[in-house]
């Protein structure tokens, strides 16, 4: 799922001219879609959908596909007439705006949500950082080979990410790190 695709499924003439204006600004890719299997095959990072499209059978039809999207990532802007969405674990994912919001109001949405995919992104990076690292120690401290090679295999990230995690490791380390090109990486014992 790319974080710069607006999927939109409305007739509400404000709200596309809104939206192709905002993609001049921001360089967002607009994708009109105009029926549900389109809503689940590609969805944007805000999906827009007039609320009278909302039937319940369509709602249905979405709860399995909106259940494994990721809050902080995915939403549907509802364009129109408030109603209550009995199912609670679907209803999180739904926003309801005005059919007259305005462009700044789009856009508010949009770098909200667009910020909010980066800082996400920025955490898994940093957690899969931490993984690294913990684990290159783990097996430093248990005397197991540290092969650049078998890292890079394992955590599908190139040699110089090693290396940088390996040098981060040996900043907070009161140990040398030694490196061998048959071995790998290893700590003096």
């Amino acid at each position: 799922m790319r974080n710069n695709i607006i999927a939109y499924w409305t007739s509400n003439s404000h709200i596309i001219n809104c939206l192709e204006s905002i993609n001049k600004k921001l360089k967002i890719e607009l994708l009109n879609i105009n029926c549900a299997e389109d809503l689940i095959a590609v969805p944007g990072f805000i999906n827009i959908i007039d609320s009278y499209l909302l039937t319940e059978k369509l709602l249905i039809g979405l709860n399995p596909f909106v259940k494994h999207w990721d809050k902080n990532e995915n939403i549907i802007l509802v364009v129109g007439k408030k109603f209550k969405i009995e199912d609670f674990e679907i209803s999180k994912y739904f926003k309801f705006i005005s059919e007259t919001a305005d462009e700044q109001t789009l856009i508010g949405i949009i770098k909200y949500r667009m910020n909010q995919k980066t800082a996400n992104r920025k955490e898994n990076i940093l957690k899969s950082k931490i993984y690294r690292i913990i684990f290159i120690y783990d097996a430093l401290r248990r005397d197991v080979p540290v092969r650049t090679e078998d890292l890079c295999d394992i955590f599908d990230v190139s040699e110089r990410t090693i290396r940088r995690d390996v040098k981060i490791l040996s900043e907070v380390l009161d140990e040398k790190i030694h490196y061998d090109r048959d071995f790998g990486f290893f700590l003096n014992s």
